[in-house]
């Protein structure tokens, strides 16, 4: 980490990457959920708005976004004891390490990400929470450009 950040100060960048996919976001959330709570106390839906200025570090990617709002997905697969049939997956469920959950961090209605598309553009990603107790409609957003990702039930 040392040896990063003196890189970080000669050349405006370090070499320390996150192993663990959706990492960062996760330590955002962590980290603002008691702020956001306080906020909305139950009665307003929130946004945790995210933005990384160092696009090419890719933290904020729809995948890191998934994982850390939902875990790594986790695929079950059965092995028959006849060894002339080949194992084959019997079910998929969303794995450890998710931040979104019905019981945890449900005062977040979405995660926002700003990203630029040019000096003069920002754009705007939704992430909806599924689990979120005051979600935010996303026909509310439908007439701007602005894309959207909700995740259903079975995902």
């Amino acid at each position: 980490k040392k040896k990063s950040n003196e890189l970080a100060k000669e050349r405006g960048y370090g070499e320390v990457l996150s192993t663990k996919p959706g990492q960062r976001v996760r330590s955002k959330i962590k980290k603002s959920s008691p702020q956001i709570k306080a906020k909305v106390d139950g009665v307003h839906p929130s946004i945790l708005a995210l933005f990384d200025r160092a696009p090419l570090s890719d933290h904020l990617s729809d995948y890191n976004i998934r994982v850390a709002m939902y875990g790594l997905d986790q695929v079950h697969i059965a092995v028959p004891d006849d060894l002339n049939i080949s194992p084959y997956i019997v079910g998929k469920s969303l794995g450890p390490g998710r931040k979104m959950t019905p019981d945890d961090n449900t005062s977040i209605s979405a995660i926002g990400v700003l990203h630029t598309t040019s000096r003069k553009e920002i754009d705007l990603d939704l992430y909806h929470n599924k689990y979120a107790s005051n979600p935010l409609d996303p026909k509310l957003f439908q007439n701007y450009a602005i894309a959207q990702f909700v995740l259903g039930e079975g995902d």
